[in-house]
């Protein structure tokens, strides 16, 4: 039998990149964040990610995490109990002025009350609409569609 104790050591050279956007600055302050990536990476990809997210959180903008439906069971034609996960919905909200916004279902919470009338039920959402372009291609006839997978639990 081996038995070997002790720390690991892991030797690297730490990468920093700052970006900036003075727009940014003057309306919110200037905001540090930082990552440690507990993966070796290189200076492109450091900077790359970089400007990934400045490019994505540097404007103020509200993002929805949850879209939360009570007592109704139909919303523009569309049935609230119906949709699945992975599929991709468009937001319309009239209060802050948007519509087309694009969000995949992640997840639900439904809640019925017996021998009630009311029920609800609560989706989580991720946003897709992004100013870098998105995640990815939704809808190709090559790459495939999101909204037709099939999910079990």
């Amino acid at each position: 039998m081996l038995k070997i104790r002790g720390t690991g050591l892991v030797k690297y050279n730490a990468t920093t990149v700052t970006v900036e956007d003075a727009a940014s600055q003057a309306l919110n302050n200037r905001q540090k964040w930082e990552l440690n990536l507990p993966i070796a990476v290189d200076g492109t990809f450091v900077q790359a990610l970089a400007d990934y997210i400045l490019a994505e959180y540097k404007d103020s903008a509200f993002r929805y995490s949850v879209v939360d439906f009570q007592n109704l069971e139909t919303v523009g034609g569309v049935n609230v109990y119906s949709l699945d996960l992975g599929q991709i919905i468009s937001i319309a909200e009239y209060q802050n002025g948007v519509s087309g916004l694009k969000y995949l279902v992640t997840g639900y919470n439904c809640v019925l009350k017996p021998g009630s009338a009311e029920h609800s039920i609560a989706y989580n959402v991720m946003k897709l609409d992004t100013p870098t372009g998105g995640y990815g291609k939704f809808d190709d006839a090559v790459l495939g569609t999101w909204d037709n997978c099939s999910f079990a639990l």
